[in-house]
């Protein structure tokens, strides 16, 4: 009779490499347009100056997310990115991505502290530097 054979492929992770499974995107109106634009950052040359800056309300999924799943603090890396739609081609914003974007909470009400509370839920709004 005949054998069945089958191979079976394992995905193999090193234990020391790092998976990057998160990248948050953002729509181009969701940019705080206030920032000075991609442009003129890059003939300045300034590279510490974020290039955009995106503010979710403590509400919103992606901010839950971060609070309650990563569990990010002040100052730690986040993937971003914004999408690039067909109605905004021309924008300097659509197709940004980076994988040093920055988060800062911004405690609101009775909280104080800029971190996840207890439970894990978002102290606040979240602005996250691009």
């Amino acid at each position: 009779p005949l054998a069945f054979c089958h191979t079976r492929q394992l995905s193999r992770f090193h234990r020391a490499s790092s998976l990057h499974l998160n990248r948050i995107l953002f729509d181009t109106s969701e940019i705080d347009k206030s920032d000075t634009s991609v442009s003129g950052r890059q003939e300045s040359g300034a590279d510490e100056a974020p290039m955009a800056t995106v503010t979710l309300p403590k509400d919103d999924y992606r901010t839950i997310h971060i609070a309650k799943i990563l569990g990010l603090h002040n100052g730690d890396s986040l993937r971003a990115g914004t999408v690039i739609n067909p109605s905004d081609e021309e924008d300097e914003f659509a197709g940004l991505l980076t994988d040093d974007a920055t988060i800062t909470w911004l405690p609101e009400g009775k909280i104080k502290k800029a971190e996840p509370t207890k439970n894990g839920d978002p102290p606040g709004s979240l602005c996250i530097s691009i």
